[in-house]
């Protein structure tokens, strides 16, 4: 497949959003829409990409969201998604930050929608950065 899975762990991830400010530049990994069937059945979560300010405010740099089934490996699963951030130019330069982490959310109520239309996709990443931001967004 062209993006970034792992049929063996059951876990693929299907797009990023990288913030500046605000701001979203989301993307999708090329070759999902040709392989939703596969992940039709499985939950959806994100990965959630974070810095500290000097302050202690949490600030968001990137979520990327990905499906997996009930017996995906959380380890494998935070292991791709740190490959993934740091294998992916648009993502790179972001998986250099000093201080990076990473924490996971699950959608226990319902699945992302495969592929995700633009509006869709920024109001999914954005009710996730306002709820793990806590820092400035100037």
């Amino acid at each position: 497949m062209q993006f970034n899975s792992d049929l063996k762990a059951e876990v693929a991830i299907i797009g990023h959003a990288t913030f500046k400010g605000s701001s979203i530049t989301q993307y999708l990994r090329p070759g999902v829409v040709d392989h939703a069937a596969v992940f039709a059945t499985w939950k959806s979560g994100a990965g959630i990409f974070t810095t500290r300010s000097p302050a202690g405010s949490r600030q968001v740099q990137a979520i990327a969201l990905y499906r997996f089934s009930p017996k995906s490996d959380p380890a494998r699963l935070a292991e791709l998604l740190q490959a993934d951030l740091a294998d992916n130019q648009t993502t790179s330069a972001i998986s250099r930050l000093p201080g990076l982490s990473l924490s996971t959310l699950v959608f226990e109520s319902h699945s992302l929608p495969i592929p995700l239309p633009r509006d869709i996709g920024d109001n999914i990443y954005g009710q996730i950065y306002h709820q793990y931001h806590d820092g400035s967004t100037s």
